[in-house]
């Protein structure tokens, strides 16, 4: 699954602020619960969690994503994921960039000869003071909307906003709504 995160400076005492998407947003919530003076605000899409233990589900996902890949059939695989991961409305283009993301990952991870996976850090996200908007899909895999709603309940002062169009990917869905998003989340903050 492909992430991203991103750290823009704010005008609040030069911390950043933090967007935070699939395992990004797991990432941005691991730095901002452990380094709560380094973050001025946290928006989340669709954010992974640290801790969450994947769902049967998920766990299926994974499984038919492996038959593909077992089958060396990436070009399947990224199909599969771009069904899997956009909303219903997501146009041709949407779909395009998701076929590709995948398929690029694919090809990369198969240059990859061994883990270097390190070990996850326990974090507390009731630590994290940063004002934080938590975005889930309406149409993600059960998880990630599971994530997002029970993150304010979590970080302290939480706020969640469920994009009803959205599957996983709301920035390649939507771009500019979700650029709409970002920009104006830090300035209410």
């Amino acid at each position: 699954m492909t992430c991203w995160i991103s750290w823009t400076t704010s005008a609040h005492r030069g911390r950043p602020s933090s967007v935070g998407s699939s395992y990004g947003g797991r990432i941005a919530l691991q730095i901002a619960a452990l380094h709560p003076e380094r973050v001025s605000s946290l928006l989340l899409l669709c954010p992974a969690r640290p801790g969450h233990e994947p769902s049967a589900e998920l766990r299926k996902f994974g499984a038919a994503e492996d038959v593909f890949l077992d089958a060396g059939d990436l070009a399947g695989a990224a199909e599969f994921n771009a069904r899997t991961w956009l909303g219903p409305d997501a146009d041709a283009d949407a779909r395009a960039l998701v076929r590709a993301m995948q398929l690029r990952n694919f090809e990369n991870g198969l240059a990859v000869t061994e883990s270097h996976e390190l070990p996850e850090p326990e974090v507390d996200l009731a630590a994290i003071t940063a004002p934080t908007l938590v975005a889930g899909g309406a149409h993600d895999l059960l998880d990630f909307r599971d994530i997002a709603a029970e993150l304010p309940a979590l970080v302290p002062g939480a706020d969640r906003l469920e994009l009803s169009w959205a599957g996983h990917f709301p920035s390649l869905e939507r771009p500019a709504e979700t650029t709409r998003l970002m920009l104006g989340f830090p300035a209410r903050t």
